[in-house]
């Protein structure tokens, strides 16, 4: 949004708006900053937090699983090798 906006500060010359005035300065540029206290980020890692560890131990579960079915797949594909020759 805000390189939108600068975006659009940086056309106005192009369309007749003198930059250089005491409403337009040519270094004019558009800024947003969002600050959340520390209440808010408390109460919502308190909401989050109830979902956050039956997520963290689905994620492991699925990198093991797909671990050990890489591993499970890798030797018996080396025992098949080792017993055809």
């Amino acid at each position: 949004m805000l390189a939108l906006v600068n975006g659009a500060f940086a056309k106005f010359p192009d369309y007749g708006i003198i930059m250089n005035n005491s409403l337009f300065q040519p270094w004019t540029r558009v800024g947003l900053s969002m600050t959340k206290s520390e209440e808010y980020t408390e109460d919502w890692h308190e909401r989050t937090k109830g979902g956050f560890y039956p997520t963290l131990i689905l994620i492991i579960l699925i990198i093991l699983l797909a671990l050990w079915a890489t591993i499970h797949t890798y030797l018996k594909r080396k025992f098949r090798e080792k017993n055809n020759m």
